[in-house]
């Protein structure tokens, strides 16, 4: 079981850099993505130790904490209230896949040893899509983002990868080199990316790297790489990437005096909230409802994928794994 989940884990986590590429419009491919599969494959092996040869230890020692399970519970509870059944079933099932499977095989792996080998893979990942996404733009292939179609997916896998791998190599005990190599990472993905919440998921890795670490050098080394990070943001602000990170935080239509779409929303998952209390939309279902909330508000059907606001979203479906 140990060789087997260092392999599934690491594959699984190199191959999340494809995302939904190449059908990134099938639902069925975005539950049966590989990484998704490789998880399944890793709950079936389990499934059948603890039914053949009666060992439960690696199917309970690993479980997630029970606030994600209280979590995962109400998601399902959410179904009931669902506009659409099936669509909510499936989105419950990816919940569960994501916070149940993969937590419980990425923590086996950690016990077993295997933790330094899920960061080496969490940097193969990083190092894929940032360099997919600069060849796509180099050559006008695939999209401006590589196998992402959306600068928002983009920089929701890149932020949070980059402040994991770059802290790690900043703030732990190596030498120049990996640290350089760090700053490097915080830069080029800062460079990549372009939408605001990205490049706030990397100011706040910067600074929580910079306030842990310890010792006058891995400070300088903090220090070196937010300049590194500001000079490549600065660059990048004159490029097409940087006139997408602008219009990423219009308040306006671009053209035209409406307000922006986006901010429309927000006020639309408020009612739901307001009118559904606790249970939301149900799980997976909010853009069912969202239409039926606006109350008089303009709604201009401008609004991309992955425009909208999170935390509201977590709050008024009552949940969304992104």
């Amino acid at each position: 079981m140990r060789s087997w989940g260092f392999i599934l884990s690491s594959g699984a986590i190199i191959l999340s850099a494809f995302h939904f590429w190449p059908f990134p419009n099938c639902r069925l491919w975005q539950l049966l993505t590989p990484s998704n599969s490789l998880v399944a494959l890793w709950c079936g092996a389990v499934a059948v130790s603890a039914i053949v040869f009666r060992s439960t230890s690696t199917a309970t020692r690993h479980l997630p904490p029970a606030s994600v399970l209280s979590y995962l519970v109400v998601v399902c509870m959410s179904v009931a209230v669902a506009p659409d059944a099936v669509r909510a079933s499936v989105f419950a099932s990816k919940l569960a896949l994501g916070y149940l499977c993969a937590y419980s095989l990425l923590r086996y792996v950690a016990a077993e040893g295997g933790a330094m080998l899920l960061c080496k893979a969490s940097g193969a990942a990083l190092a894929l899509a940032v360099a997919f996404s600069f060849v796509a733009r180099a050559t006008g292939t695939l999209s401006d983002f590589g196998f992402f179609d959306d600068p928002h997916k983009y920089g929701s896998y890149v932020g949070v990868l980059s402040v994991l791998c770059g802290s790690i190599m900043l703030a732990g005990d190596y030498g120049w080199p990996t640290r350089m190599l760090g700053a490097a990472t915080f830069a080029v993905a800062a460079a990549s990316c372009a939408s605001l919440g990205a490049l706030a998921a990397l100011g706040a890795g910067l600074a929580v790297c910079f306030a842990l670490a310890r010792g006058p050098r891995r400070k300088l080394a903090s220090a070196l790489v937010c300049l590194c990070a500001i000079v490549a943001v600065t660059a990048v602000l004159h490029t097409e990437t940087g006139q997408s990170l602008g219009e990423d935080i219009e308040l306006r239509e671009q053209g035209r005096p409406d307000i922006r779409q986006r901010y429309l929303d927000w006020q639309a998952y408020m009612n739901v909230l307001s009118e559904r209390a606790a249970a939301g939309s149900g799980a997976g279902c909010i853009n069912t409802l969202r239409g039926m909330y606006y109350d008089g508000l303009p709604k201009l059907n401008t609004m991309g994928p992955f425009e909208q606001n999170l935390s509201l979203i977590h709050i008024s479906e009552p949940t969304r794994p992104y």
